[in-house]
């Protein structure tokens, strides 16, 4: 069922507060969708500014958002959207952890209308056993689920670079081989999905690795 914007949404939406993707954002109003995590739902937003009007739609999850609430051409950016940050659901708070980043925002689940915790603490600051756990969790595996299949011991086993997954920031042009030496790259890559960084190179026979790196 649709129904206006919440005050809490609309404030959390505006500000970023909430995992947000825009559509069509222009003077005269926006389209998009959210992540709620005080009431830990998606919603399906539009805001008008010329008619000073605004409506959402609230499902229950992304295989739904995707289902019924995406189109076609919508897909891939909605995917990686879902795929650029991770739910945390805990007793008293939701945590949303942005791998890319390496940022962490905490939402109590009872908060006023206007205010939400957005503060970055060390892994300490969390009371909840389980939430240090799933933090920890986090922090170790660097990526999402698009680009972290390539850490690690993942070798392209070829001099094809995956471009289906990253963009090359900067590359260098290197040889490998030694009797029929072959021109291959090596450089930093960042994960179309998520934006995470990772260095890459090339080898003879293995062919490509990535190495995630930490955030600055």
């Amino acid at each position: 069922m649709k129904r206006s914007l919440s005050v809490q949404e609309f404030v959390n939406v505006a500000s970023g507060a909430y995992p947000t993707l825009r559509f069509d954002a222009d003077q005269w109003g926006e389209r998009g969708y959210f992540y709620d995590p005080c009431n830990r739902q998606f919603g399906s937003y539009s805001i008008d500014r010329k008619e000073q009007c605004d409506e959402v739609e609230t499902v229950s999850g992304p295989d739904e958002l995707l289902a019924n609430h995406c189109s076609a051409e919508r897909r891939t950016d909605v995917q990686a959207w879902l795929r650029s940050f991770r739910i945390g659901a805990f007793a008293n708070e939701t945590l949303i952890w942005y791998p890319a980043y390496q940022q962490l925002a905490r939402f109590p689940l009872v908060v006023s209308p206007l205010v939400v915790d957005v503060a970055l603490p060390a892994v300490e600051a969390l009371t909840d056993g389980y939430a240090r756990q799933w933090l920890r969790e986090q922090i170790d595996r660097p990526g999402c689920s698009a680009c972290a299949a390539y850490f690690g011991q993942w070798r392209s086993h070829g001099p094809s670079f995956p471009d289906e997954a990253f963009d090359i920031v900067e590359k260098r042009e290197i040889e490998v081989g030694t009797h029929a030496a072959v021109t291959a790259m090596e450089g930093l890559a960042r994960c179309r999905a998520c934006g995470q960084l990772a260095d890459f190179g090339c080898e003879y026979g293995p062919g490509y690795w990535f190495s995630p790196k930490p955030a600055a």
